[in-house]
């Protein structure tokens, strides 16, 4: 459920993830050095820059959500035991 009790649309969000990752792969696959090389438009950063950050947020955020949906599991389950589990969980890698 989602935070404002209407549920989450999952395959609505698959839907969106699966379009944006085929538009990246198109994207990347046609793009030429000097693509690559090219300023952004807002930032400093040229465009092989900006996928470069983009990957690596990427892989960040996936190895971060599993701990962060355990916590708040936990969490959830916790308020029902205990005024202590209600407290958030430190993270620690």
């Amino acid at each position: 459920m989602a935070i404002d009790s209407q549920p989450t649309d999952r395959q609505g969000i698959h839907d969106e993830l699966e379009r944006v990752r085929a538009d990246l792969h198109h994207f990347v696959a046609s793009a030429t050095a000097g693509d690559l090389r090219r300023r952004t438009n807002g930032t400093r950063w040229t465009n092989g820059q900006m996928l470069w950050h983009m990957a690596f947020g990427y892989v960040i955020v996936r190895r971060l959500l599993p701990p962060r949906r355990f916590q708040c599991h936990a969490a959830r389950l916790g308020r029902e035991r205990s005024p202590a589990m209600q407290r958030p969980i430190p993270y620690r890698s």
